[in-house]
């Protein structure tokens, strides 16, 4: 297991077995299309994966995958300081792109997510999970 997939995994015990691949899926290389990733998931369409992930008490396609990536990117910061912009660069993206991800999932700067840890981002992205959790994911629950 991927160890931002078990990560996720561990922080978020209450997801169905199609949560948990569904988050699998996007924890390695980039993010696949949500119709891709639905498909893999054993989903009908990007349709699908939306009501799924609102129902398992998740954010929407795009800001899940976001704050994935920021969890992957500081995480390789931590474990072997690569700079973002060369995470970027060995990725083929433009680093603007990253930084606006960071920017936008997290609310704070790239220079403000490294200096607060991968346990800040784990922690804020299980908290914004927390505030999606919906009647459907509490009576699957309980």
């Amino acid at each position: 297991m991927h160890r931002v997939e078990a990560l996720l995994v561990a922080g978020l015990p209450r997801l169905s077995a199609e949560g948990r691949k569904a988050l699998a899926s996007l924890t390695w290389d980039v993010p696949p299309p949500a119709g891709r990733l639905a498909q893999s998931v054993g989903l009908k369409n990007r349709f699908a994966l939306m009501r799924l992930l609102r129902e398992e008490g998740l954010p929407s396609y795009r800001e899940l995958a976001g704050w994935i990536q920021v969890l992957i990117w500081q995480l390789e910061w931590e474990d072997h300081n690569t700079a973002l912009a060369r995470q970027a660069f060995e990725a083929g993206r433009y680093p603007g792109s990253f930084y606006r991800t960071v920017r936008r999932v997290t609310g704070v700067s790239w220079e403000e997510v490294r200096a607060r840890g991968s346990n800040w981002v784990l922690l804020e992205f299980l908290a914004r999970c927390d505030s999606h959790t919906g009647r459907n994911a509490v009576d699957r629950a309980g």
